[in-house]
């Protein structure tokens, strides 16, 4: 993994709720600013974000766990 300033790192945060009401996604910067907010995604919706608009360097996904 290349190394990466805390200030350059970008965090997504993914929601799972598709069931019911598709998944929501926060990106934010090393600084803590929003960088991107999105809801009611599909499963696709959100690899097209992740892997070709943000590109994170950390993910954090919430999920029940039965999911």
């Amino acid at each position: 993994m290349p190394e990466h300033r805390p200030e350059e790192w970008i965090a997504v945060g993914i929601d799972v709720a598709e069931e019911r009401q598709g998944l929501d996604l926060v990106a934010l910067d090393g600084r803590r600013r929003l960088l991107a907010s999105y809801g009611r995604l599909s499963i696709g919706d959100v690899a097209g974000i992740v892997l070709t608009e943000l590109r994170p360097t950390l993910v954090c996904i919430d999920s029940a766990s039965s999911w």
